[in-house]
């Protein structure tokens, strides 16, 4: 952190040391100030994640005329899409015909849940056996089958699951600028500086069943759920970055092309937290609660790829308008653990590393004011 702080404070020595010589050979460079606001229509790609799967087995019996049995499963996966939204880029470039500086920030936070309830239907007679059905949910490599009801004709509780997954991100950047080709209307500019910002992904997911029996003599409610909460905080992600850009100017219209490539590093903190509890009555009521944790931290670089096309059209000397696209690709960035338990017992939980690479993508409008 040390020699990337020292590496920035030259960097930002030199670039001004170039501005002050820039303006003072050449006082025909008039410098000219901008600033775009974009309101973003943005999305994530790499995050929906599957949490697990409803398992729908059906068994079918045969007596006769002589024993036979066959067993059906159907595996339906539970992928949480995280959805698109509006925000915001906003973006200030200071600039003459050779050289500029500027900074500009974006953010966006997306979530996505999936809830449901898994029921099974009543075992039917058939006319040599019996058709039994047996719906359950796999969460955390673990299968959770109905529990026993006597107020339900199937006499199977259904297994109920809430899932959500959250990403946060904000990023910003300070970057100086150099034109090393111009050709008529065309030009080609270096870019280089420094991103930074911060991303917490966070994962919520819960599995409930109920126990219930009725009887003369003995009655009994039960209901047990397994909370998983975990996080990956990212912190401060800083690093520096380089890329080129493409201009061209057509009258009133011009076209913009922009690469940039960055290697972000972070210590990023994984936590954790799986809740068992158990809460019901018999002859007393009772509640167990078991909590099982872990945290750690991982020192991780992330390589980012930033694209981005604009098209601006001059409304008048002080004020443009346009379209813009773009896509940031984060690769291989670590993300919330996955839980994995080995039997029903909390105490067999542990946590599992991933890794994705995400991209944000979106389409803006563009909105400049030249100062």
């Amino acid at each position: 952190m040390k020699r990337i702080a020292c590496g920035l404070i030259i960097s930002v020595m030199l670039l001004c040391s170039i501005f002050v010589s820039a303006e003072d050979t050449n006082s025909k460079n008039k410098w000219k100030f901008s600033i775009t606001i974009e309101p973003v229509w943005m999305g994530v790609k790499g995050n929906d994640v599957q949490v697990g799967e409803t398992v729908k087995s059906i068994r079918e019996i045969i007596y006769e005329p002589e024993y036979s049995y066959d067993q059906t499963i159907v595996n339906e996966p539970i992928i949480i899409d995280m959805r698109n939204k509006l925000t915001l880029r906003m973006e200030a470039v200071y600039e003459n015909d050779y050289l500029g500086w500027g900074g500009s920030i974006w953010w966006f936070n997306t979530k996505g849940t999936k809830n449901d309830t898994i029921y099974s239907p009543k075992d039917e007679q058939t006319l040599f056996g019996w058709t039994e059905y047996d719906n359950s949910v796999r969460f955390w490599n673990y299968n959770f089958k109905p529990g026993y009801n006597d107020l339900v004709a199937s006499g199977k509780s259904p297994v109920i699951f809430n899932a959500k997954n959250s990403l946060d991100i904000w990023m910003g950047e300070i970057f100086g600028s150099l034109v090393v080709s111009r050709y008529e209307s065309n030009t080609i500019t270096m870019l280089f500086g420094v991103q930074f910002g911060s991303m917490t992904n966070s994962r919520e997911e819960t599995i409930t069943q109920e126990n219930i029996w009725r009887s003369l003599y003995y009655s009994m409610d039960e209901r047990n759920s397994f909370a998983n909460n975990v996080e990956a905080d990212y912190g401060l992600i800083f690093g520096p970055e380089f890329g080129f850009q493409q201009k061209a100017r057509f009258k009133k219209i011009s076209l913009e092309n922009t690469f940039k490539q960055s290697f972000l590093r972070s210590s990023v903190s994984h936590d954790g937290l799986l809740v068992a509890t158990s809460h019901g009555f018999n002859s007393y009521e009772y509640n167990d609660e078991i909590r099982i944790s872990f945290s750690e931290k991982s020192t991780v670089t992330v390589p980012v790829t930033d694209v981005k096309f604009k098209v601006m059209v001059d409304v008048s000397k002080q004020f443009s308008v346009g379209l813009s696209g773009f896509a940031s690709l984060w690769w291989n960035a670590r993300l919330a653990s996955a839980l994995v338990i080995e039997d029903y017992s909390p105490e067999s939980a542990s946590w599992l590393p991933q890794k994705s690479s995400l991209c944000f993508y979106g389409i803006a409008v563009s909105f400049t004011v030249h100062i």
